[in-house]
């Protein structure tokens, strides 16, 4: 899946958890490499 597609779905499952359960944090889990590419 494309790094976009990823993240759209994340935001949208964690605006669906913190409607449903507000407490929980949602965690996202991706390659070193992707995190070193993209957030580092």
């Amino acid at each position: 899946m494309e790094f976009n597609a990823t993240l759209e779905q994340f935001l949208k499952y964690q605006l669906a958890l913190e409607q449903e359960q507000p407490a929980r944090l949602l965690y996202p889990a991706m390659a070193a490499d992707t995190y070193d590419s993209f957030l580092h």
